[in-house]
């Protein structure tokens, strides 16, 4: 391929992925400390939850299982460039989720025009 075919192709995926919504969670200015250039690091950690909260912690079912089981691997290099300090961070986060959940049933009385819920 020459150039220009390379161009436009890098151009292509650039925009197209400049038109995705991209949602992240930081963690502070002051939550990594500053480490020797060359340093490479890798911080695993595994996660089991039983609960019955959905993953993001904000929403409650009422009489759900859920069971998320997540191993979250960090991988850190840190260097220097233009004397200025840099760090690269890569997540990896393999995992499962299983949930339950229990449906109340839901009948319409005509008379009184109300929705009533009967649950089990």
């Amino acid at each position: 391929m020459s150039f220009i075919k390379y161009f436009f192709l890098l151009f292509t995926l650039l925009l197209c992925l400049s038109s995705q919504t991209i949602l992240s969670q930081g963690d502070g200015p002051r939550a990594h400390l500053f480490s020797p250039t060359g340093v490479w690091a890798v911080n695993p950690k595994y996660l089991h939850l039983e609960q019955n909260l959905l993953p993001a912690g904000n929403i409650l079912v009422k009489d759900a299982d859920i069971t998320v089981d997540v191993f979250s691997t960090t991988f850190v290099h840190s260097f220097k460039g233009k004397n200025r300090f840099a760090r690269v961070f890569v997540n990896i986060n393999p995992g499962s989720l299983t949930a339950k959940a229990y449906a109340a049933t839901i009948k319409f009385n005509e008379e009184l025009s109300t929705i009533r819920i009967y649950e089990k």
